[in-house]
């Protein structure tokens, strides 16, 4: 599959994230309807990983995505890091840190989403989809602080991740040693 093909057929969901229908992606974008999306970051040695994204060129979560109705949350994740960074992974590695709402609007575009946010550690070893990502970076403590301070670079739903859960795991985990 393409990535962002606008005609992937994506679950469409209620205000409690039970799937209500399907539609295309450039519709329910258009539409501003309600869907689903996964959020992974990948951590290793008290550093995680982002990736600059292709089409905005903006960085973004290690990896994330649209997801059809015949998928969870958690298979969605494993399939993202697989087709994004070439990481195979099982579920029990994943490490569930939240779920959250998101409403982004662009012009004729509204990305109007649940997301389900995971971690998952271990040593990176990427094979990068370079249509979809440009290139990732192991980020520390000190980098991400000084990123989130430059909100041009950075896609909203990243800022507010890292600055909520993000930073808070890793400093917590530099606390400990």
């Amino acid at each position: 599959m393409k990535p962002h093909d606008p005609n992937e057929i994506i679950a469409v969901v209620n205000e409690n994230d039970k799937v209500i229908s399907q539609d295309k992606r450039i519709t329910v974008h258009q539409k501003g309807l309600l869907h689903r999306e996964v959020y992974v970051y990948l951590i290793f040695d008290n550093k995680v990983c982002l990736q600059l994204r292709q089409d905005s060129r903006l960085l973004d979560h290690s990896c994330a995505g649209h997801f059809p109705v015949t998928q969870s949350y958690e298979e969605a994740a494993i399939r993202e890091l697989q087709e994004e960074l070439g990481i195979k992974a099982t579920e029990k590695e994943l490490l569930f840190i939240a779920k959250k709402k998101f409403m982004t609007q662009k012009d004729d575009y509204a990305n109007n989403r649940f997301a389900k946010i995971f971690i998952i550690e271990r040593k990176p070893d990427f094979c990068l989809d370079k249509s979809e990502v440009k290139s990732v970076k192991m980020y520390d403590l000190a980098m991400l602080n000084r990123l989130i301070k430059h909100k041009e670079k950075i896609t909203p739903s990243s800022e507010e991740i890292i600055k909520k859960h993000i930073l808070p795991i890793l400093s917590e985990r530099r606390g400990a040693h």
